[in-house]
């Protein structure tokens, strides 16, 4: 940087100043100084400026932008809904891009199939500005024609890698699926051609869920469930992975083989599963379904880089201290940051099979501090997440619906990790006991014991609370890698409480309240130990102090 000290009034080349509405200029008071002021001090004070300016902006730089508006409608209004959201943020928050299914009413009544909606935001200085949405598959819900059924993304750099779940024909009998999978670029929005990545769906085999992970080295791995139609207890997790530009199975493709329950050798149905990934390792768990109606969650890890799946990585039961199922589906998800591997389920706070038949819930965890290696058992109900909360048991019976397209039943959980490895959750639930309107409600560990998290929530941080003119539900947790930024990202269904029109996809951003909104002031912690001769003049002079101001190259915004 260059000051008075080695060149007096050089200004950088191709450089402008600019005053800044949040940087004040500094004036002096009224003062009387020596005619023909040392040139020391005067370079003195300058360089104290010009550092005053440095730190000032670094201070700014970290401060996290101001809040969106509220609330944001992303979806399409059509008149059909838009369901079933999932979204991403680039690690240097740049982008989000989230993703979702438009429904379609081809078939003479609105449903929850339809074409892959992709909608992509850029971040300015003070919100994310949303582009249109596009529609990135093509499809229709009715017996003629195929329908997308589920989507994900994640992102590698500033290009977005999608999945799909194609059913064909959408409606019927006698269905197939497959995977889709295709690449957006983000600042463009252009995508490739999609390619069928799945070869083993035969005429009667349905995926209902599909998840992706893209690698710290940018490698694509997938993971879906598939059963067959009528056949109980036939649905499976498999995982495949692109190698070279090309999609391959992974040893030990089918993940969810039987497990050890109680000194029996048990293989049940498996739904719903999700990934993540940290280190060299792929971290799965997915739904364990009793034919009794129950499940359970079981976890299981495979590497990276060979795709191998250990025996010692699983299948295995995270939850010992409870035998069998817990009632009704468990829905796990999952989050990986570091060493620590954290897993969040439902569990029925009551006799899953006495009356109410199960219509309360708690989310419990369990959290390994060893790349999955080990996990804590899960903790006494009283360290549930967020305490236990009633979901909408529609006739009294708990939800049997794999697909999950009651949205309002249960809980339907988000979980990320921030940059401390400190989980952040969602999740919605009845509002006031009035089963038609639902809010999201979040918590945040602040810290951590050798066994468990402490959990907060905060002030205002619930979305619909004693609102019973909205139902807010299933929600998806976006949260910043950097350690500077606070705050959480929501992409969520919503819909008038009365029924009356379909879910749609909504965006809200979350700011902890205490952080910083204004740029902080520095000042010098010690003044110069010596005074120039101050020489009386019959004229009054006035000194002004350097003008803060931001310096802007020509290639900066």
């Amino acid at each position: 940087m260059s000051t008075c000290c080695s060149s007096k009034n050089n200004v950088q080349a191709g450089a402008h100043i600019e005053t800044s509405s949040q940087i004040a200029p500094l004036q002096g008071d009224k003062a009387r100084a020596q005619k023909g002021q040392p040139w020391l001090w005067t370079c003195l004070g300058v360089t104290l400026g010009l550092l005053l300016i440095g730190v000032t902006w670094l201070l700014h730089y970290q401060v996290s932008w101001a809040n969106p508006e509220p609330e944001i409608q992303i979806s399409r209004n059509t008149a059909c809904t838009g369901v079933k959201p999932r979204a991403v943020m680039t690690s240097d928050g740049e982008w989000l891009a989230t993703v979702w299914i438009e429904g379609d009413a081809s078939s003479g009544q609105c449903r929850d199939s339809g074409k892959a909606v992709l909608r992509r935001a850029q971040r300015s200085d003070t919100t994310y500005n949303w582009q249109e949405p596009q529609t990135i598959m093509e499809g229709q819900a009715n017996a003629d024609n195929a329908c997308v059924t589920h989507a994900d993304v994640r992102v590698y750099g500033a290009t977005a890698h999608i999945i799909t779940v194609k059913r064909a024909p959408c409606l019927g009998e006698n269905p197939s699926s497959s995977v889709q999978y295709f690449s957006c670029d983000l600042p463009t929005g252009n995508c490739i051609a999609p390619e069928s990545i799945t070869w083993n769906s035969n005429v009667g085999q349905i995926i209902t869920d599909a998840e992706l992970y893209a690698d710290d080295n940018g490698k694509l791995h997938v993971v879906y469930d598939m059963g067959t139609i009528g056949a109980a207890n036939s649905s499976e997790i498999y995982y495949l992975r692109k190698i070279d530009d090309s999609w391959q199975e992974a040893p030990g493709t089918n993940l969810s083989t039987g497990v050890w329950i109680e000194g029996a050798f048990v293989d049940y149905a498996a739904y719903a599963p999700r990934v993540d990934g940290s280190g060299n390792r792929l971290h799965f768990v997915w739904d364990a379904h009793t034919l009794s109606g129950g499940g359970f969650p079981l976890y299981r890890y495979c590497h990276t880089d060979t795709g191998n799946c250990p025996v010692e990585g699983g299948p295995k039961q995270i939850n010992p201290q409870w035998s069998g199922d817990m009632g009704t589906y468990s829905l796990p998800i999952i989050a990986a940051h570091g060493n620590r591997v954290l897993a969040i389920w439902h569990y029925c706070s009551e006799d899953p099979f006495e009356a109410p038949f199960c219509d309360k819930f708690q989310l419990i965890y369990s959290r390994s501090d060893d790349n999955g290696s080990t996990f804590i058992a899960p903790q006494i109900s009283e360290d549930a997440v967020g305490g236990s909360y009633p979901y909408n048991p529609g006739t009294g019976f708990p939800s049997t619906d794999a697909s999950n397209t009651a949205y309002n039943n249960h809980l339907q959980p988000a979980l990320a990790l921030d940059a401390s490895g400190l989980p952040w959750v969602a999740w919605h639930s009845a509002n006031n006991s009035i089963y038609s309107a639902y809010m999201i409600t979040t918590t945040i560990a602040i810290s951590e014991t050798e066994l468990a998290f402490n959990w907060e929530h905060q002030t205002g941080w619930s979305i619909g609370e004693n609102n019973l003119d909205r139902a807010r539900v299933s929600p998806v947790i976006l949260v910043s890698s950097q350690p500077t930024t606070s705050g959480m990202h929501l992409i969520y269904m919503a819909k008038n409480a009365s029924g009356s029109d379909h879910y749609q996809v909504y965006y809200h951003y979350l700011q902890e309240a205490e952080t910083p909104t204004e740029t902080p002031t520095e000042t010098p912690s010690e003044t110069p130990s010596e005074t120039p001769t101050i020489t009386p003049e019959p004229e009054d002079l006035l000194i002004y102090l350097p003008l803060i101001a931001k310096v802007y190259s020509d290639n900066q915004p």
